[in-house]
């Protein structure tokens, strides 16, 4: 009939209803579940776990993908290890707002610690000029690492080379913090080498604030050992969000140490170089 052309205007005759055109159902909602897990078995560790609340701040998050960020069981059993690779990484992202919430999500990754931008109002400009995945701020979604870095790792890092991959999510126009729109959660496989019987390594605990000026380094907090950390955020020009920071140790807090040496992606701070001076905020873990 007509030609044999599947006209949307007519309905076959059996079907048609006066008054009654085509139907087509839009959702009005979205719904999406996750479900956490920690599984051993022989040399691999498979997890879904949510990540530290310090790894929020301001309206981005930054999500390292090395064994000694994750705490409790992850780490406990990879810091007997010493060495690793990561062979999967998803994060997940869950609202904690609803569907009437303004504003949009990027979420994207980067290799061995290549940074974004230090400046926050430039972050989300710098990460979808990258390869990145962008949604409603109210969307539950979810970013899997394409170009993962799967070569074998030292789990006390020598250099950036060590940190896989970095994931950021920025948020642009949310009108609250990253910690209020949504809780992150990692879901990542790690297979572990080298058994190591004397663990020299203390996991991630907390966020450090360090103050770079002509007078040197200070800290806020009290640290008798060597620092491995990333940068979540900062006001030095010169150091990036997601840089690879290695410091020495800071024992008393407020207080400077011209001769310690800091460096971010393995370039020493010159502390009388003012694009190297401002405060940034380093997620660490130590070494005995």
């Amino acid at each position: 009939m007509y030609g044999q052309q599947q006209d949307l205007a007519f309905q076959p005759k059996r079907n048609r209803t006066k008054g009654v055109g085509n139907t087509f159902t839009t959702p009005v909602s979205e719904s999406k579940t996750i479900e956490s897990f920690f599984k051993f078995n022989n040399d691999q560790i498979t997890f879904c776990q949510p990540v530290p609340a310090s790894f929020y701040i301001l309206t981005q998050a930054t999500v390292p993908v090395h064994p000694m960020f994750y705490f409790g069981r992850t780490a406990n059993l990879a810091l007997n290890f010493a060495n690793f690779t990561i062979t999967r990484a998803i994060l997940h992202y869950v609202p904690l707002i609803g569907s009437t919430s303004p504003g949009m999500i990027a979420m994207g990754s980067t290799r061995n610690c290549t940074p974004i931008s230090y400046d926050t109002t430039l972050a989300f400009a710098a990460l979808t000029q990258i390869s990145s995945e962008i949604h409603p701020v109210w969307m539950c979604s979810k970013f899997q690492i394409k170009d993962l870095d799967n070569t074998m790792k030292n789990m006390a890092p020598i250099n950036r080379l060590d940190i896989p991959n970095n994931i950021y999510v920025v948020g642009n126009g949310i009108g609250q913090t990253m910690a209020n729109s949504c809780t992150l959660f990692m879901e990542m496989t790690i297979k572990l080498s080298r058994p190591n019987p004397s663990p020299s390594l203390n996991p991630f605990a907390a966020v450090v604030q360090y103050i770079l000026s002509a007078n040197g380094v200070r800290s806020n907090t009290a640290i008798t050992t060597n620092v491995h950390g990333i940068v979540t955020n900062s006001t030095a020009t010169n150091i990036d969000v997601g840089e690879y920071i290695q410091c020495g140790a800071t024992p008393v807090i407020a207080t400077d140490y011209p001769d310690v040496i800091v460096t971010h992606n393995n370039a020493p701070v010159d502390y009388l170089n003012a694009p190297d001076q401002g405060t940034m905020y380093v997620m660490y873990f130590t070494e005995n």
